[in-house]
């Protein structure tokens, strides 16, 4: 019985430190929540946010990674809509927005996720703090 617990004990500290390491693995360079990347993809920027808005006693400030993809359009979307069945979606000018809150989101967080034909934007807005 005693090796049993030990080997559950052991299989729960592998999955945390694993879950872990998947934020230290994103292509996203200064990346604060876990956000999917769909694959293939490559990053070919990143743009911090120029304005940082107040949220009473915090200012957030947000990023934007672009990155690219020789996948249609409709291959990605099925991607997002899959990883972010929560997320709200916006269709405008040929684009499709998907919005959410990170989870245990903080006031004046956000993440969108931008999809054009060969293009993602990923923004996200945190707190100043929150930032690396």
């Amino acid at each position: 019985m005693k090796e049993i617990r030990r080997t559950v004990s052991q299989s729960v500290i592998a999955a945390v430190l694993l879950a872990g390491c998947n934020l230290s693995k994103s292509p996203l360079e200064g990346v604060v929540h876990p956000i999917p990347v769909y694959e293939p993809s490559s990053v070919i920027g990143m743009e911090p946010g120029d304005d940082a808005d107040d949220w009473g006693d915090e200012r957030t400030r947000g990023i934007t990674w672009t990155l690219t993809t020789d996948d249609g359009m409709e291959k990605v979307v099925s991607f997002y809509k899959s990883e972010l069945p929560q997320a709200r979606q916006t269709e405008e000018d040929g684009s499709l927005t998907f919005e959410y809150l990170p989870d245990e989101a903080v006031k004046g967080e956000l993440i969108t996720i931008e999809i054009r034909p060969g293009e993602i934007k990923i923004t996200e807005i945190v707190p100043e703090s929150k930032r690396p």
